[in-house]
């Protein structure tokens, strides 16, 4: 535990690291650009298999089965919708604009069918419908799952180590990334995210201690340590076992349904990355002197969030999907600049947008856990 405890502690350092050296090295250090790029494409193209076994096991094995996913699909769905439209509100009445727009709500339904059709959705759904039919009815695929489980978290023990390496790539990146774009804007947005996400994060931690009693100190320190560490790791799937070993050491939950939360957390909960899209294209927007009315701004809200809640999870994968969408809600003469200032400091601001996501997610477990032992009492009484 110490030694693993070592390796997330060093990760933003080593993250700097990699900023550093791209930034004190007069040649472009491409190896280190490529073992991100090989890691993040491994993790995207591997990610529904880690969440199919994981979600399976920890569904059907031990934990609460359907009312686990009832649960948390839900609340990770209203919190992105909610911190979207907030956010948007908020941008759209600091910048005093205001008018009307029709509502693309044929475009928004197609949006959402074809998030649907996604990998990684279909691996939640097939996961959920095996943990609730297959597994239970036949040993043999109770073990087979069983023995996956077990070498999933072999392997993410393994990544945990190689981690560091993989940071200082992030880094390197992070810093190329950047370079030739506006820094004024940048700085823009990033303060905007660091407000938005600290804001949401502090009312959803006060919520947490009113309703559920839980110390604000400890889940303070929670927030902190997974906000510093996930900030070298730019992924909600990179980040996973990292934060599921943050979580643990946090708190006292049942193992398999913390790691069904968490696990449906990095596939499914993207309320830091959509306030990031949308905090991204207002700057952008502003800069380039582009309007955005209240009601772009709440359909940019609604669509962006339909778009995230199905989208990759990789570094910029969020904006990637929803770019399209933004355009066609929003009157944007140069869509190339556009959407190329607009993916480049939303990859910047990427930093907040993993490790804001993963806190949402170990408030909402704690929150599930809470509603699956009242329901279990209740059953019992």
């Amino acid at each position: 535990m110490k030694r693993i405890f070592a390796y997330e502690s060093i990760l933003p350092f080593t993250f700097i690291l990699g900023i550093f050296l791209a930034y004190a090295t007069p040649f472009r250090l491409e190896p280190l650009r490529v073992i991100a790029s090989i890691f993040t494409d491994f993790f995207f193209l591997s990610a529904p298999i880690l969440i199919f076994i994981i979600l399976t096991h920890s569904l059907s094995i031990k934990a609460g089965g359907s009312r686990i996913a009832n649960y948390t699909i839900v609340l990770f769905f209203i919190v992105c919708l909610t911190l979207s439209i907030i956010t948007a509100t908020t941008l759209s009445l600091s910048r005093g604009l205001g008018g009307k727009l029709s509502f693309p709500s044929a475009m928004l339904l197609e949006v959402a069918v074809e998030g649907l059709l996604k990998p990684i959705p279909i691996s939640i759904i097939v996961g959920i419908v095996s943990s609730l039919t297959i597994i239970p009815r036949f040993s043999i695929a109770r073990n087979i799952v069983v023995i996956l489980n077990r070498a999933i978290m072999y392997f993410l023990s393994i990544v945990v180590k190689v981690l560091p390496i993989v940071s200082i790539s992030f880094g390197a990146s992070f810093y190329y990334s950047l370079g030739t774009y506006s820094l004024a804007a940048y700085i823009e947005a990033l303060m905007l995210m660091l407000t938005f996400s600290f804001s949401y994060i502090l009312i959803i931690l006060l919520i947490i201690v009113k309703f559920l009693g839980v110390k604000f100190r400890k889940l303070l320190f929670y927030a902190l340590k997974t906000m510093v560490t996930g900030i070298s790791l730019p992924s909600s799937y990179i980040f996973l076992p990292v934060h599921l070993k943050i979580f643990s050491n946090h708190f006292e939950m049942e193992r398999d349904v913390g790691d069904a939360i968490i696990a449906l957390g990095a596939a499914l909960n993207r309320a830091g990355s959509i306030v990031g899209v949308i905090v991204s294209i207002s700057v952008v927007s502003k800069y380039m002197n582009i309007n955005i009315d209240l009601m772009q701004y709440i359909i940019l809200a609604i669509a962006i969030t339909i778009v995230g809640f199905a989208s990759p999870g990789i570094p910029g994968g969020t904006i990637l999907v929803a770019m399209p969408v933004v355009v066609g809600i929003i009157n944007v003469n140069d869509v190339s600049i556009f959407s190329i200032t607009s993916i480049a400091i939303f990859n910047g601001v990427a930093i907040l947008t993993a490790p804001t996501n993963a806190v949402i997610t170990g408030c909402i477990a704690l929150i599930v856990g809470r509603l699956l032992a009242k329901h279990e009492a209740s059953t019992k009484a």
